[in-house]
């Protein structure tokens, strides 16, 4: 009979132990993901319901059981010496390196030497050109994938299950969208490879937090929720997280804005690069890109089905279209404000969630908004409009692309990142600041280790 220390431990530090099979209550092939993954990596594989075990999905099936392997010694030092302590000392060797920390602890020194040595895998022009390839995504695609990022929270079992369970979304949802914005925009600019950057100090920020919060879900919900599910925030959907991105050109692609197989290296050169800042695993990257979207579509697979705190997830959406209205029109009337921040949420349905029917089928995304009736907009119309539009867009991006001299034009325009990324950051982190004062630190859960205050995951479990 397995037990507790047959799945409990850090890979890195037992690496001649059997692989642990995939958690029983994630052993399952849901059928809601498979219209996306046969829209986003069809193009380049054959896809089928089920994927057969091998080699390849037994790394990945092991990663379900692990957290992010290198940030567990730190954050068993907020653990064990509390966040007053370590998060002063943490934020001093990030900002100015583990140098200039009196009497470092052995724990930070191997962090911080782990990510400021750039891997040996790592080919900075290969990851800069997949920056730009991403970057430079048609505006349909990248609407596209705004609706993909909330439906993948909400809709994936062990997502929906940590962002319901930490409370983040209901009880400070403004700070937590904002947080997550600025990092994704940040890591669209180049100095996302210098140690020394606000980027990759950002990144790393996130990177701790996931793993203070994984480590308060652990112990809330216990050894027995473990051994049927796994890490609350596991190592491989970490891998999932930091590939988020890069889904904007394979929309461009399907919708005729063809990459060439060099252009799908350099992309999983840049996504490989920003899994290893936030947490996925080494064994776990993909080495080129035909393996990038065949280690995608087994984690697509493995989706599962939206917790119980779907609906209440879907409900907080609306509230930093409140926070809009009330930081910026509070000298409207009450009434005239919430007409506006419904008609709001009206324009966000049909702009970032409808085009998510052609990808996941127009029941799915119906479930997706069902019980926010906040949401709730033609659909079908609005996403045969999407598919229409976003198919001209693409084409003539692509057109674009074949014009003599446009890469090198490209490569001049977006040196510093896309143009007006920094006034949009700017733009976020000035209304953050406004609202309450936000200052997006990405502290939320440095006292969470404990798991105090955190809910009930409520997963749906897999099918016997």
């Amino acid at each position: 009979m397995p037990t507790l220390a047959d799945f409990d431990f850090n890979r890195r530090d037992h690496e001649d132990r059997p692989l642990r099979p995939i958690p029983p209550g994630r052993d399952q092939f849901a059928r809601r993901w498979l219209p996306s993954r046969e829209y986003l990596f069809g193009p380049w594989r054959d896809i089928e319901p089920t994927i057969e075990e091998s080699d390849f999905t037994r790394v990945r099936d092991d990663m379900f059981w692990q957290a992010d392997e290198h940030s567990i010694p730190v954050v068993d030092l907020f653990d064990r010496e509390g966040s007053k302590t370590m998060r002063p000392l943490f934020e001093q060797a990030l900002a100015h390196g583990i140098d200039t920390v009196d009497d470092p602890r052995a724990e930070l020194v191997e962090f911080f030497g782990r990510i400021t040595d750039r891997p040996a895998w790592f080919d900075q022009k290969s990851a800069d050109r997949g920056r730009i390839l991403i970057s430079t995504a048609s505006l349909s695609a990248q609407r596209l994938v705004v609706g993909w990022a909330l439906f993948e929270t909400a809709m994936t079992s062990d997502i929906s299950a940590a962002t319901g369970a930490t409370g983040r979304f209901k009880r400070d949802s403004v700070r937590r969208y904002a947080e997550t914005f600025r990092m994704f925009a940040l890591a669209t600019k180049p100095d996302i490879y210098d140690p020394g950057s606000e980027v990759f100090r950002t990144i790393i920020r996130v990177r701790l937090m996931h793993a203070l919060a994984s480590r308060g879900l652990r112990r809330a919900w216990g050894d027995d929720h473990y051994l049927r599910y796994g890490e609350p925030i596991a190592a491989t959907s970490l891998l999932a997280f930091g590939n988020g991105p890069l889904l904007t050109r394979l929309v461009d692609h399907r919708l005729g804005r063809k990459l060439s197989a060099r252009d799908l290296d350099d992309i999983a050169m840049y996504a490989g690069w920003l899994g290893h800042l936030i947490g996925a695993p080494e064994r776990l990257r993909a080495r080129d890109g035909e393996e990038m979207i065949r280690s995608l579509d087994y984690i697509f697979s493995r989706g599962g089905d939206p917790s119980g705190w779907r609906e209440e997830l879907m409900h907080t959406v609306r509230q930093p279209v409140d926070a809009l209205a009330d930081t910026y029109l509070s000298w409207w009337p009450g009434i005239a404000r919430s007409l506006l921040v419904t008609a709001g949420c009206k324009v966000f349905a049909s702009g970032a969630i409808a085009p998510l029917v052609p990808v996941f089928g127009l029941d799915e995304v119906r479930d997706f908004v069902e019980g926010a009736p906040e949401f709730d907009v033609p659909y079908r119309i609005h996403g045969e409009l999407f598919e229409r539009m976003a198919m001209l867009n693409a084409r003539a991006a692509g057109l674009r692309d074949r014009v003599p001299g446009t890469r090198m034009v490209r490569r001049v325009v977006y040196r510093n990142g896309p143009p007006g990324i920094d006034q949009v950051i700017d733009a976020v982190s000035a209304f953050a600041k406004r609202y309450h004062d936000i200052a997006m630190a990405y502290t939320h859960h440095d006292e969470s280790t404990k798991g105090f205050g955190f809910d009930e995951p409520r997963m749906t479990p897999a099918p016997a």
